[in-house]
């Protein structure tokens, strides 16, 4: 649970969202009496906590909605066994689609949820 968190915290950074190690601390209370079963209030209360401009309202919101997309599509990944693709189906897949759009945010998020695929965090030096 603190994984996914700490791992949002950072798309936030990633998007000029400013959080403090305070406010962390703060949205692990929330997540821990809201869970993730409801999506929109863990989204409410996670705006609450860690945005604070209008601006970054704006950016939070789309930050949540493509992290926790990306978080629920790994986790049906995982129940279905993913399609075979042709070259032009992976073309137009949605990172080929992310790098021709400049979406930063949503790169960084691919990236991210390759490297928990992989399990980069495991690897010893």
């Amino acid at each position: 649970m603190e994984r996914v968190l700490t791992d949002f915290v950072k798309a936030l950074r990633n998007v000029n969202i400013r959080v403090s190690p305070a406010e962390t601390l703060d949205a692990t209370e929330v997540l821990e009496k809201v869970g993730f079963e409801n999506r929109e209030l863990l989204k409410n209360t996670l705006s609450l906590t860690l945005s604070k401009t209008p601006e970054e309202k704006e950016k939070f919101n789309i930050c949540f909605n493509d992290f926790f997309r990306e978080k629920l599509s790994s986790e049906e990944a995982a129940i279905t066994e993913p399609p075979s693709i042709s070259s032009e189906q992976h073309a137009n897949s949605e990172l080929a689609n992310q790098l021709l759009e400049d979406s930063y945010a949503d790169v960084q998020l691919s990236i991210s949820k390759a490297g928990e695929e992989a399990e980069i965090r495991e690897i010893k030096y």
